[in-house]
């Protein structure tokens, strides 16, 4: 799966987690960072992206686009997004590259 087919996935992700009145976006500036195994797709607010106050931020992890079609999902933030990764890589037979 190439990095435009994973956006396209990572964006419907984000529209189903949206509230309107608070609406998610890609982080177009950063892009995405590439696994072997996955695309990972940094987001936060519009409003954060617009204004950059804390105030206005998400506090969440990235949305993950595994590139074999698997679930897309959303990485939590309990501990280094890293380790989250390369635990579920671990647990679902990805190799860590």
């Amino acid at each position: 799966m190439d990095a435009t087919s994973a956006r396209t996935l990572a964006a419907a992700k984000l529209r189903e987690l949206t509230d309107p009145a608070y609406p998610l976006a890609l982080d177009d500036e950063r892009g995405p960072a590439e696994r072997s195994w996955c695309w990972v797709f940094p987001f936060n607010t519009a409003a954060w992206f617009a204004s950059r106050d804390p105030l206005d931020a998400v506090l969440s992890g990235p949305v993950v686009v595994p590139k074999d079609g698997r679930d897309v999902f959303v990485v939590g933030t309990a501990r280094p997004v890293d380790t989250l990764l390369a635990e579920y890589a671990a647990a679902h037979g990805y190799p860590e590259r």
